[in-house]
């Protein structure tokens, strides 16, 4: 062998080392808190367009899963199993949120695909309000599912906000707070012909089926939706004040000022400081503990504490949301 043969020889078989190592070194799986370079790690491959993906659920299907976390005796919390990329999690239906919702470590144990913003930047700063995060959010971080299954009904190349290592779901007020490490928000809940959450049983309804009419025995009130993007409705406040009711599923409280949720949480808010009434489709629901004052407030969140009392539907296709007694 001549000794420019060899040279090429020795330089080929370098290359290759080399090209070897690197691809070993990319695909060695990521230990401790996520660094933005371990996150374009984890976004190896085509990168979800923000924007483009939303959940998609199998037509004429229906599931039934279980309640996992009771608030009181006889009433739980709407915390459900779930698996993404056949990893099982936790997750907690909150219809308050606008996006669905994953912290780092569980989108890192899931092997979820992080989307790209612009030219390969990846956005890794999160904003002071998550609960208002939707998908490609300027400062959201969003990541893509290949699969996510509930019971027997898969869905692909879902999007999920990401929340940060460094503050998770610890950025949320206490009793606002979610009590899994994965929310699935109203994005998830409206791509659904209707949605019930049965406090009696502990159960969890999710159907793209035909929606039959809610009988109107044992109905409370029967809500009409003002945006398909929110579940929102309007509420006499005190009984003399009109404001936008967020209606939220999950959280250990019973109503919160939105306006409070606008700023990062300074330490724990008082509980408990106020008492108001909210009339909601002419269903007065009394003394409610205000988790933060309501005063002046054009908009508050009604929380898990009240309405797991009811068996809640969303009929999605229609903006309604009917409060039954269970």
């Amino acid at each position: 062998m001549s000794g420019g043969n060899l040279h090429r020889y020795r330089l080929g078989a370098t290359v290759l080392f080399l090209a070897g190592l690197a691809a070993c070194v990319w695909r060695m799986p990521q230990r401790g808190p996520l660094a933005g370079s371990q996150l374009m790690c984890l976004a190896r491959g085509r990168a979800v367009p923000i924007r483009t993906r939303r959940f998609e659920p199998p037509q004429g299907m229906t599931v039934r899963l279980p309640m996992l976390m009771r608030y009181v005796s006889g009433s739980y919390r709407p915390v459900v199993w779930l698996e993404i990329n056949g990893r099982r999690r936790r997750a907690e239906l909150r219809s308050g949120f606008l996006a669905s919702a994953v912290s780092y470590r569980a989108a890192r144990q899931s092997g979820m695909r992080l989307a790209l913003k612009g030219e390969g930047s990846l956005v890794e700063r999160l904003q002071p309000v998550p609960v208002l995060l939707a998908p490609g959010a300027p400062e959201a971080l969003a990541a893509g599912a290949g699969v996510v299954r509930l019971g027997q009904m898969r869905m692909y190349d879902a999007l999920f906000a990401v929340l940060n290592e460094r503050g998770g779901m610890k950025v949320f007020p206490p009793g606002f707070r979610p009590a899994a490490e994965v929310v699935l928000g109203y994005d998830f809940i409206r791509a659904f012909n209707y949605v019930v959450l049965d406090p009696r049983v502990g159960q969890v309804i999710l159907s793209t089926g035909e929606l039959h009419p809610e009988p109107e025995e044992r109905m409370v009130a029967a809500l009409t939706l003002l945006d398909p993007r929110r579940a929102v409705t309007v509420g006499i406040l005190d009984g003399n004040r009109q404001v936008r009711v967020i209606l939220d599923t999950g959280g250990d409280y019973e109503l919160i000022e939105a306006r409070s949720l606008m700023r990062p949480p300074a330490g724990t808010p008082p509980e408990g400081g106020t008492t108001v009434s909210v009339d909601v489709g002419g269903f007065t629901i009394p003394r409610l503990q205000a988790l933060t004052p309501p005063a002046g407030c054009r908009e508050c969140y009604l929380g898990g504490r009240i309405l797991m009392q009811y068996r809640v539907t969303f009929d999605c296709r229609r903006g309604k949301v009917y409060l039954q007694l269970p």
